[in-house]
């Protein structure tokens, strides 16, 4: 399934609160200044994935002004040698061995990783793990993912602000080592899908 395919099954399933998001601002984009809804985020984020993906799946070049178009506004733009390193980076788990579930994983977690702000606290990884755990176990009840699949979503969900907080050379941080072992995550498929989602969300 494409991220949208996902983005518009989970947000007609019932019980999904991924609409409510339409409620809710998440800051002004400094280019418009006008507030965006994190509905309106997570959605460009799916339609980001979508041209990454559709120009991989090609063979075409990635232009750098397609990363740059997904930046949050409120981050330094990446350089030209991180963009190709990003896409890369993606190109490699998007082609590689499993990448059709793998993708599938990273979708899901995209389209949920800020529905906790439907209780509009801001950012609160308790908050999306409490909304978002409904939606992956009734996945998992339907056996659309299996068990150590929806802890590996639950986990990118979760730890998507703690990731944020890293940086390459520094110690990974206690707490997203403590989760992954008390939730049986696997590491190896966190620590390959984790960065992705770093870079669609922040940009």
């Amino acid at each position: 399934m494409s991220a949208e395919e996902i983005w518009t099954a989970l947000d007609a399933m019932e019980g999904s609160e991924i609409g409510r998001l339409k409620e809710v601002a998440t800051w002004y984009d400094p280019v418009t200044r006008k507030p965006v809804s994190v509905y309106e985020h997570s959605h460009n984020l799916i339609a980001f994935e979508n041209e990454l993906n559709d120009a991989v799946m090609k063979g075409k070049g990635v232009p750098q002004e397609v990363v740059l178009k997904r930046k949050d506004g409120r981050v330094e733009s990446l350089s030209p040698d991180k963009i190709n390193a990003f896409v890369d980076y993606y190109k490699n788990v998007a082609t590689g061995e499993g990448s059709a579930r793998k993708l599938f994983l990273l979708r899901l977690a995209l389209a949920l990783h800020d529905i906790g702000k439907v209780e509009d606290k801001g950012d609160d990884r308790l908050a999306s793990y409490k909304h978002a755990e409904p939606v992956v176990v009734r996945l998992n009840l339907d056996g659309i993912v299996t068990d150590e699949e929806a802890a590996l979503v639950l986990a990118l969900v979760y730890l998507h602000d703690t990731f944020n907080t890293m940086h390459f050379g520094e110690a990974l941080p206690s707490d997203i080592q403590r989760y992954l072992k008390a939730h049986d995550v696997d590491e190896s498929k966190y620590y390959e899908l984790a960065p992705l989602l770093y870079i669609f969300d922040i940009g």
